[in-house]
């Protein structure tokens, strides 16, 4: 947390309705104030009679010894003609009167009654704006990158190749008249020798005939 988030402190202060917006702003340790009134140049402008220029004034004081800063260090100071009530956030009570130009401590929730005093008293007559403290957020460590491998993660295997289907040998025209050849060759062979038995047959039945 840097120095100048320790020495300060968001609020926001929240009228009810019909007496303007919410407005957000943040508070230094000793540093300047901030006001409430009439005027456009209050952080909270409210435009009701009986509400001076300048009202009441917020403030944060430094911490004793340099502590932390906190809601307990807010202080609200009366500045007006008609007053100031100072409320709690679930109070049924009226609300208290502010001592004029002292600091009064305020408590997250508070309600700030203005003007106090109003020659008429309705609903509208008065504002009501509730001081909201908002908690800092904490500084997220850094996160050191780790270059591990998640549990129980798989090991993808690699892709496999597709397999190569083996070209089956084309028999060319040359080769298959090669083949017809042979064959023919071997049935010439065969009737060749067919032939050859039948003179030889022949042959040997003229010697019979010869002897008789």
């Amino acid at each position: 947390m840097s120095q100048a988030q320790e020495d300060s402190l968001r609020i926001v202060l929240e009228p009810n309705e019909g007496h303007g917006e919410p407005v957000s702003l943040e508070l230094k340790a000793g540093g300047s104030v901030a006001t409430l009134g009439r005027g456009a140049k209050n952080v909270l402008a409210i435009n009701l009679p009986g509400i001076s220029n300048t009202h009441v004034e917020l403030r944060l004081l430094k911490p004793p010894s340099g502590g932390q800063v906190s809601a307990a260090h807010l202080r609200i100071k009366d500045l007006s003609s008609n007053g100031t009530g100072l409320q709690g956030s679930k109070s049924i009570k009226e609300p208290a009167k502010l001592k004029k130009d002292t600091d009064t401590p305020l408590i997250d929730g508070s309600v700030i009654v203005l003007p106090l005093r109003s020659k008429v008293k309705t609903p509208d007559s008065q504002a009501r704006v509730t001081l909201r403290v908002l908690e800092k957020e904490p500084e997220k460590p850094k996160e050191v990158a780790k270059e591990s491998k998640k549990k129980g993660e798989k090991n993808v295997a690699p892709e496999e190749k597709p397999k190569e289907h083996k070209k089956t040998k084309e028999v060319t025209p040359a080769k298959e008249d090669k083949k017809e050849a042979k064959v023919k060759d071997s049935k010439k062979d065969k009737k060749e020798k067919e032939k050859e038995k039948d003179k030889e047959k022949e042959k040997a039945k003229e010697k019979e005939k010869a002897k008789e």
